[in-house]
């Protein structure tokens, strides 16, 4: 697949219903709900885990 390809399959699919609610809400009053927030964005209280600790050490420890 390639980008143009993947381009027009995402521009053509539709939001899912808790994007419209969310949109919703926010028309109405004026923020967006924290539930909302995290679902796109993910928890801020939790660190995110981006490889395994092996894997880093072989980029900073030289192995």
């Amino acid at each position: 697949m390639n980008h143009k390809t993947l381009q027009e399959r995402l521009s053509n699919t539709p939001e899912s219903d808790w994007i419209r609610d969310m949109k919703r809400y926010y028309a109405i009053h004026g923020h967006f709900r924290v539930e909302d927030i995290e679902k796109l964005l993910g928890d801020p209280r939790k660190g995110i885990e981006v490889a395994s600790r092996a894997c880093l050490e072989k980029h900073f420890v030289g192995g």
